[in-house]
């Protein structure tokens, strides 16, 4: 089943990556990412990678709050193989990182999941706070700051509020899932309390600023000529448009916005799809790729703790305290 899924979302990936082409004019598309200047390339990587580093860090200062002490080489690695999961809807699948805690260190998923959930929570919170100016050239967009502020900050409410305890006691659930749901409100209110919520939406705020950024230079490395607050803005904009989507990695969404966004700006549509894919190449598919090693290498892991102990190693064992 999950190959299948696999396959779906790359055959769609497919598709979106060649309607782009197509829309921009195939040749011309595909002349401007073949002549893309490669110090351009490494400037989108390198700010992709900073994204992706503050946000470990913000990972990491959850753990922290958490009493989830799992070493720096563990805790990057299972960070890392989240990105993999930018391609599941609403990047839910990120929950994998509380799967790989509980096999590497018995960490209780109740526990950490808080810490998954908080991060898509001030991601959200992040990318909106760039994205106000985009917003603003959707129609009725200007709408979307207010209404995704206010669902926030409610949901904020019910995770660490006694009102919201309350209203978990009286739903016909069972005794298990009351009891996971407790644990996760006592870990939720450790990361949503005041100061780590600001610390992490700053925290947040700069990394995605990283990546609006990188559109800024893919933009000058086609030799177009755009403010870094528009690409910034356009950036934020188009991934939380495509977000809201909740299809794999914000695909169609994304891409469809980003191009209408970048053709505001009088941006020809051949200059516009070459952008957006290049920058998609630098962020989304550079985080997968990443992701999907960093979870192989997890898998390796595991597979190596679980495996029996063969006849040679049986054989060293009763000696081993004697050496």
């Amino acid at each position: 089943m999950k190959h299948r899924r696999f396959i779906t979302f790359a055959i769609l990936a497919v598709l979106v990556f060649a309607g782009v082409a197509f829309y921009g004019d195939l040749n011309e598309t595909l002349h401007q990412i073949y002549g893309f200047p490669i110090r351009y390339w490494l400037l989108a990587l390198g700010l992709a990678l900073a994204n992706y580093l503050i946000r470990w860090l913000r990972w990491a200062y959850y753990l922290h709050l958490l009493g989830i002490n799992v070493g720096i080489g563990t805790s990057a690695t299972i960070f890392a193989s989240g990105l993999a999961m930018a391609i599941s809807p609403g990047r839910l699948g990120e929950l994998s990182k509380s799967y790989f805690l509980k096999e590497q260190a018995n960490v209780p998923v109740a526990r950490s999941s808080a810490a998954v959930i908080t991060e898509r929570f001030t991601d959200v919170i992040a990318v909106l706070l760039l994205s106000t100016w985009g917003l603003f050239l959707v129609p009725y967009g200007w709408t979307a700051f207010p209404v995704v502020i206010t669902g926030a900050f409610a949901v904020v409410f019910f995770l660490v509020s006694d009102w919201g305890a309350r209203r978990v006691d009286i739903l016909p659930l069972p005794h298990r899932a009351k009891s996971f749901l407790g644990t996760s409100r006592e870990a939720f209110r450790q990361v949503l309390s005041p100061r780590p919520l600001v610390l992490a939406v700053a925290l947040s705020t700069v990394a995605w600023l990283a990546e609006g950024a990188a559109l800024w230079f893919v933009l000058q490395g086609l030799g177009i000529s755009a403010s870094f607050g528009s690409a910034v803005s356009i950036y934020a904009t188009a991934t939380l448009l495509g977000a809201v989507t909740l299809l794999p990695g914000g695909l169609i969404g994304t891409e469809g916005s980003m191009i209408a966004l970048l053709q505001q700006l009088k941006i020809s549509g051949a200059d516009a799809s070459a952008a957006t894919l290049i920058i998609r190449l630098s962020t989304l598919w550079f985080a997968v790729a990443i992701g999907v090693a960093a979870t192989m290498y997890l898998y390796v892991l595991m597979s190596r703790r679980n495996a029996p102990p063969t006849v040679g190693d049986e054989a060293k064992e009763p000696f081993a305290d004697g050496d």
